[in-house]
This record gives structure tokens, sequence and C-alpha cells, in this order.
């Protein structure tokens, strides 16, 4: 039986932090300039690699998505390392 090592990239962090941060996919997807199935694909390939459900159904149909506890502890660090590359883009512009 082998063990399949699942990469964590910054496209995936930063597809949940936006997905989060703006309410929903579509906006995320406008926030990130790529198409919609690709901000589904990079949080279902997070899922994967992390193991675990990060978002479910809100309740409320109207208010999107909801973190899970793990998806509480991966979207802060999904917001700190994309607070710091926004730091380090602008200090480089």
């Amino acid at each position: 039986m082998t063990n399949k090592k699942h990469e964590i990239t910054l496209g995936q962090l930063e597809a949940l932090h936006q997905s989060i941060a703006t309410g929903s996919f579509v906006a995320a997807a406008e926030a990130l300039k790529i198409k919609l199935e690709k901000v589904k694909r990079r949080i279902e390939v997070l899922e994967t690699a992390w193991g675990s459900k990060l978002l479910v159904p809100a309740e409320e149909e109207s208010e999107g998505q909801q973190l899970t506890d793990v998806g509480e502890e991966v979207y802060e660090l999904a917001a700190l390392i994309s607070a710091r590359v926004e730091d380090i883009e602008s200090s480089t512009t």
C-alpha cells in the first residue's frame, strides 16, 4: 500500500480564503480572476490534501458555505499566508 502525498498550493489556500472573505465561490472567482469551476476544484483538492471537509452548506441558503472546525484552522492559515504574500508584493512594487 502506498501513501499518496498531496501538496497544498498557494492557489488552493487563496481560493478558500477568498471564498470566505467574499462570501461566495462566484465572488472568489471574480477576485482571483479565474473560473468558478477552478475555485471549486482548488477547494476540493485542498480538502483531499487535508483529509477533511473544510466547507459545508450554511444553515441559511442565502449564507452560502460555512467552515467546519478543520476549515476554521485552515482558513486562519490561508488568511495569514495571503496577508503575508500581499505584504511582500506591495513591498516589491
